[in-house]
């Protein structure tokens, strides 16, 4: 049986052309959560109009815009215990929190609008059973993390740990808490490469209090999410094999998304929504976001040993139609969010 959803067109007023395309970015992550289809749209097509102000200073405007009061959602910087249903939260400011964007746009269409909204109904594409095929457990055509220094790193759950890097060009040390599940290092992920791809340069020593404090505590070094480190070890050892032991044809999906601000994450925003809101085999994948399966491999094996990844029993495949336009506002999307990555620097 096909699943009928309703579309929703929703205007954004009072922000620029970046502050719009990382917002469509945003709701791309969010459609599977959603219970209606939305779209960004100008004004004179909006069922929903999003102002870029505060609640308590919407009055004026609403008036001068001549807009429909119900139908409008509102921003806010600040946090509170709770927000009203119509008030959406952006705690870095141009970057709304996913969350909110689910909870506020799921409760505004309520009842009695979509009594009185005139909707248009997308079909969902049914589920077609595919047939499985068994990947050969060889080695030299899958990556096997259960091996030299990331197989220490991923079963090391308790002991605070210093990893010596020193390739011929690089020398640092790197801290690992798992209890904490952080880590420590001067150098940034991407200047970690050239240690991370000769095993024979790296070196691990138990941390002493007094060491940890000395040269972690007190040198006050930045503190970092080890599952980003998994993260990124991973992207960069799997080297376009898929992980050992398992199948391309397996349905999968993510349970929410990694972060995209880690090195080499963020040109994968569009990978990352479609595994986020569909749960197909990876061969799928590389078809229906056009990147190579090789490409497909190394997000996937990452994700699933950061534990964002689960199977599905059945494929679930959610398509609607998208208008040339719209494919040309997703390109953009993708581009901006890849030019936003690699101008940030995580030193």
């Amino acid at each position: 049986m096909e699943k009928i959803n309703q579309s929703f067109g929703l205007a954004l007023i009072g922000f620029n052309d970046s502050q719009k395309e990382t917002f469509s970015a945003i709701l791309s992550l969010a459609e599977r959560r959603l219970q209606h289809i939305w779209d960004v749209v100008d004004v004179s097509r909006a069922d929903f109009f999003l102002l870029s102000i505060e609640k308590s200073h919407s009055e004026a405007f609403i008036v001068e815009k001549k807009l429909p009061r119900e139908r409008c959602i509102f921003c806010t910087r600040q946090r509170l215990a709770e927000y009203d249903d119509d008030v959406l939260f952006f705690p870095s400011g141009q970057v709304p929190q996913l969350s909110s964007v689910v909870k506020v746009l799921n409760q505004v269409v309520n009842a009695e609008s979509l009594t009185e909204i005139p909707v248009s109904s997308h079909s969902i594409a049914p589920i077609t059973e595919l047939s499985k095929t068994i990947v050969l457990n060889n080695d030299d055509n899958f990556f096997n993390p259960e091996s030299g220094f990331f197989k220490h790193l991923l079963q090391n759950k308790t002991k605070r740990q210093i990893y010596h890097f020193n390739s011929p060009a690089n020398n640092y040390d790197l801290y690992v808490d798992p209890v904490e599940k952080v880590y420590y290092c001067e150098a940034s992920l991407k200047r970690l490469d050239s240690c991370l791809l000769t095993e024979d340069v790296i070196v691990i020593n138990d941390v002493s209090q007094a060491e940890w404090i000395r040269e972690v505590v007190d040198a006050a070094l930045a503190t970092r999410p080890l599952s980003n480190l998994i993260w990124y070890i991973a992207f960069r050892l799997s080297n376009g094999r898929l992980l050992y032991g398992h199948s391309n044809q397996d349905c999968v999906y993510l349970t929410r998304w990694p972060d995209l601000g880690v090195e080499g994450c963020g040109q994968y925003v569009k990978l990352a929504a479609f595994m986020r809101n569909n749960a197909v085999c990876l061969t799928t994948v590389a078809d229906k976001t056009s990147t190579p399966l090789s490409a497909v491999y190394n997000f996937y094996n990452a994700c699933y040993l950061i534990g964002l990844v689960e199977k599905s029993v059945t494929e679930e495949l959610y398509t609607k139609n998208i208008a040339e336009d719209k494919q040309v506002l997703l390109t953009k999307i993708t581009n901006r969010l890849k030019k936003i990555n690699s101008e940030v620097k995580v030193d």
